[in-house]
């Protein structure tokens, strides 16, 4: 796995609310944007697997900041915790399902302390790497993508009215950018009791994996999402390309992208007749 990571406050905003995170395995070894652009990689991924996150604060100054700070805080400490070695798919879940909880919890716990942080919160959406799949565990409105071969297809669906009023049917997607306020039906630390969505999707030699914040599909639709990224094959340029046309259309939030290749993975190469569509997670309850 070959990852790159990237964040930019963009043109309208004071500070960067958005964090991001890649976990090699129980290793320890990470690579966080908000500390520097860059890229970690190639990697091996180890039996314990691998996890990529991006989550978007809220709640003005510095409760947004705070919020995705805790949250990548707390995913980080429980999936450092994993034993090392090889796990099955259930634990894999369970164990992004747990760190989503923990996020949840030390959020909440920070936000009685300090009445400036009442009400923040963050997206965050997971995606882990095990064996032939990417298990996908996500909390409000960040995606994850699966770019195959020039065709894309999302992991996740945005927990958001919009999303909802598009879905039945009231709103058209193209007119989903005109809504001035999109309010999220779930945000890590906003309520006691959160309630992940889990999916996962087989993985293919060549797959590339994109994570983003709101910043990004404001301004890019996913079909010139996937047009960009079969055209880019660096995953450190194609982060910073989309980061730059985000900016270039206005760039109205912060933006944050990964970016992850598999290559040389020993997985299958991709078949003609593979479907691009997630599944709902439908194994042991996470």
């Amino acid at each position: 796995m070959l990852v790159a990571a990237r964040t930019h406050v963009g043109m309208r905003r004071d500070e960067n609310e958005d964090r991001a995170v890649v976990v090699i395995g129980g290793t320890g070894e990470a690579l966080d944007p908000s500390d520097h652009d860059g890229v970690l990689g190639p990697r091996r991924i180890p039996a314990e697997g691998s996890v990529l996150l991006v989550a978007d604060g809220m709640g003005g100054r510095s409760g947004g900041a705070t919020a995705s700070k805790i949250a990548i805080d707390a995913v980080r400490r429980t999936l450092e915790r994993q034993e090392v070695g090889e796990t099955s798919p259930n634990l894999f879940v369970k164990s992004l399902h747990g760190a989503l909880l923990n996020a949840n919890r030390d959020v909440l716990w920070e936000a009685q302390g300090e009445a400036s942080l009442t009400g923040m919160g963050t997206t965050a959406t997971l995606a882990g790497v095990l064996g032939d799949r990417v298990h996908v565990a996500q909390v409000g409105d960040s995606r994850a993508y699966l770019i195959r071969e020039g065709a894309i297809v999302r992991l996740t669906r945005d927990q958001s009215l919009v999303q909802d009023l598009i879905d039945s049917g009231i709103l058209d997607e193209s007119d989903a950018g005109s809504v001035n306020d999109n309010l999220l039906l779930q945000a890590v630390g906003t309520q006691p009791e959160l309630r992940p969505i889990h999916t996962y999707h087989s993985l293919r030699e060549g797959d590339r994996l994109l994570l983003c914040s709101d910043g990004l599909t404001q301004m890019v639709g996913d079909g010139e999402l996937a047009s960009i990224a079969d055209d880019e094959r660096d995953p450190s340029l194609l982060a910073e390309r989309l980061i730059d046309l985000a900016n270039e259309r206005g760039g109205p939030d912060n933006t944050t992208v990964v970016v992850a290749d598999l290559i040389e993975s020993g997985l299958p190469d991709a078949a003609g007749e593979d479907t691009l569509a997630a599944k709902r997670w439908r194994g042991s309850r996470a």
